[in-house]
């Protein structure tokens, strides 16, 4: 039995701060936009830990839940009151019902979805949007445009979702 070893060697502090440098370039290069949304059962349990809704079929009353994994979206830095340095970071969202015609029959602007003080500067986290069907849609085809808006930068989004209200 042949068994090989490996060596590892960890990278120094000023090794990793130009890693997390070059990570972050990149980051605040690619654009805020949706890394990954879907349609889900209830309120995630945390980032990447949902129930997903397989179909986009739903019972009239229902509550609609998007979970959104938003990626190249701006941090807000502000010292604390021990001049200690914090991150922001700040989302809301329009929200456009309308019939597969494209009238639009609901619409809700500006509805605060997160805002994240952190002591570090992340990258993965979600947002959830939740519908309710407080006055059931009628029975038919619906277009959900969501437009998701980082307040840090004041760069948005779109995601458009096809969905069937049935009984």
């Amino acid at each position: 039995m042949l068994i090989e070893v490996f060596s590892f060697s960890p990278l120094s502090t000023a090794e990793l701060d130009v890693e997390k440098e070059t990570y972050l370039s990149v980051w605040n290069k690619t654009g805020f936009h949706s890394e990954f949304d879907a349609y889900v059962d209830s309120e995630p349990y945390g980032y990447g830990a949902y129930d997903e809704h397989h179909t986009n079929l739903f019972k009239q009353g229902d509550t609609l839940f998007l979970y959104i994994e938003p990626a190249g979206f701006t941090h807000k830095s502000f010292p604390d009151e021990k001049n200690d340095t914090l991150y922001l970071m700040n989302f809301t969202a329009d929200v456009l019902v309308s019939n597969k015609e494209g009238k639009v029959i609901a619409s809700t602007e500006n509805i605060p979805i997160r805002e994240i003080v952190s002591h570090h500067i992340n990258t993965e986290l979600y947002l959830t949007l939740a519908i309710n069907q407080t006055i059931p849609f009628p029975i038919g085809e619906y277009i959900l445009q969501y437009f998701i808006t980082d307040r840090n930068s004041g760069k948005n989004f779109e995601i458009v979702k096809d969905v069937q209200i049935g009984i």
